[in-house]
């Protein structure tokens, strides 16, 4: 039987067509590559549909505080099954359930017979006169379970505690490889939104880009942001990563308007400037004869204009995937060591100094505090 698409009550220009795609398990990582590739297609022509990934996303519970950014240490699973095999091969271990022998098992608590002993009983029942408790005896040595069986018993104990480790360990590893997917997949969907909002902005200020003008706070890299959120483009959590400690505490993270810069002290606006621009890095543009050249968009599928910020340990995410925005907009995530083209040198230029590119096709991302003036004069 045809499914009938349903229609989204809140909104009235919905067909119905959007229900058939899985945003909770696009936004939690549990939908396969193939499908996550035709969601992500549809959110980049479809703002109804994103609008209604916003929604989800933002009903979605934030409890990374409560959870290792850090993923577990590789091949822990094998390495522990190794172990456990190596053990079951020396013959210490017995498999589950393996005879203990011909050796009868005792009662627990034999009786003492004796002719002269009197059964006591207050004629309840036969069973008070044949079992009395003054006839209960210590076990003898001779009706105790031998060592060996004793021995069994706790090395079966072993095994078995072993096995539920080795599954703890299983699925705890699984569990946390899922959360660094979600949260790897969230970060692409900030940039992606980035993305957007540049290419909004450049229709409305002739194919620029934000920058500010040199000499005032809004000279640096991460001034993109607080130009891009007074135009209402962006918010403060589309700038930041979910596994980076500003969006573990992003309620005290905002972006900064242009004229509060202005009226900072020389420390605070320092402070300002560092991380306005969140956990993304920046385009510094290029120079020409010495000359810096205005910030603008092409379309180019190869120039860099945004990418994921190292962190002191590496790349930001397990499997150092660093993430790449382009200049006609798609999004591209990269291996850093098996990845010669997207590697250190995106954020420095030929010269090898974090400074505007020395042509168009040297594309340079720097940190939010990067001042474009500046950085001009180590070139």
């Amino acid at each position: 039987m045809e499914r009938t698409p349903r229609r989204d009550s809140l909104n009235p220009d919905d067909d119905g067509e959007r229900d058939s795609v899985d945003l909770l398990g696009y936004l939690l990582g549990a939908v396969d590559p193939e499908e996550a590739a035709e969601i992500a297609a549809r959110l980049e022509c479809d703002p109804v549909l994103r609008e209604q990934a916003d929604r989800i996303y933002a009903s979605l519970p934030r409890s990374d505080e409560y959870w290792s950014n850090e993923p577990p240490p590789p091949g822990l699973a094998d390495r522990t099954l190794a172990g456990l095999e190596s053990l079951l091969d020396s013959g210490k271990v017995p498999p589950v359930g393996a005879s203990h022998g011909d050796t009868p098992l005792t009662p627990t608590f034999p009786l003492e017979t004796t002719p002269d002993s009197d059964p006591v009983t207050d004629g309840s029942s036969d069973t008070a006169s044949l079992f009395p408790m003054s006839r209960l005896s210590p076990l003898a040595a001779s009706d105790r379970l031998p060592a060996e069986s004793r021995n069994w018993r706790a090395l079966e104990w072993f095994v078995g505690l072993a096995s539920v480790a080795i599954m703890a360990c299983l699925l705890l590893q699984a569990l946390l490889n899922s959360r660094h997917q979600a949260r790897l997949l969230l970060c692409q969907d900030n940039l992606r939104s980035l993305g957007r909002a540049l290419q909004d902005y450049a229709m409305m200020h002739r194919g620029l880009l934000p920058q500010g003008d040199s000499g005032t706070p809004l000279e640096v890299a991460g001034a993109y942001a607080p130009l891009l959120a007074q135009e209402r483009l962006i918010s403060d959590e589309q700038v930041l990563c979910p596994s980076s400690d500003a969006a573990l505490t992003r309620v005290s993270f905002r972006i900064p308007k242009p004229y509060e810069l202005e009226r900072m002290s020389p420390t605070a606006l320092a402070y300002a400037q560092s991380n306005m621009g969140g956990d993304f890095g920046f385009t510094l543009g290029y120079e020409v004869d010495g000359e810096l050249q205005d910030l603008s968009t092409d379309g180019s599928p190869f120039r860099v204009i945004m990418a994921d910020l190292p962190t002191a340990k590496g790349a930001r995410h397990a499997g150092q995937v660093i993430n790449v925005l382009f200049d006609d907009g798609h999004l591209s995530p990269f291996h850093r060591p098996a990845t010669p083209l997207i590697d250190d040198s995106v954020f420095v230029n030929r010269a090898g100094r974090v400074a505007p590119g020395l042509d168009p096709d040297d594309s340079v991302i720097a940190p939010s505090g990067v001042s474009r003036v500046r950085a001009l004069e180590f070139n």
